[in-house]
């Protein structure tokens, strides 16, 4: 279950969270670990959306690199947390 942390910022019960830090920059953080994302507003099927490029999500900020089967999971629960906002995610390669 999601729940807002303050205006920018939601939570799992899962143990992640995802939060807007600027106008293009947003954090995931599952545990100890964080990616931090450049951000685009974008439009798919006339949807407002997010967009974050898939380049992005090869490594934590730690440069520990994402597993292909983490990298899934990680878009699930970003994907997750802009749906609880009304945001659609828009995955660009």
């Amino acid at each position: 279950m999601l729940k807002w942390k303050n205006k920018q910022w939601v939570e799992s019960d899962e143990g992640f969270s995802f939060l807007f830090t600027g106008r293009y920059t947003a954090e995931y953080i599952e545990g100890d670990r964080k990616i931090s994302l450049f951000i685009e507003d974008g439009m798919s099927n006339d949807n407002y959306g997010i967009i974050i490029k898939s380049g992005s999500l090869n490594k934590w900020d730690n440069n520990q690199k994402i597993l292909l089967n983490e990298k899934d999971i990680i878009l699930r629960n970003i994907s997750e947390a802009l749906e609880f906002q009304n945001i659609n995610l828009i995955i660009e390669d």
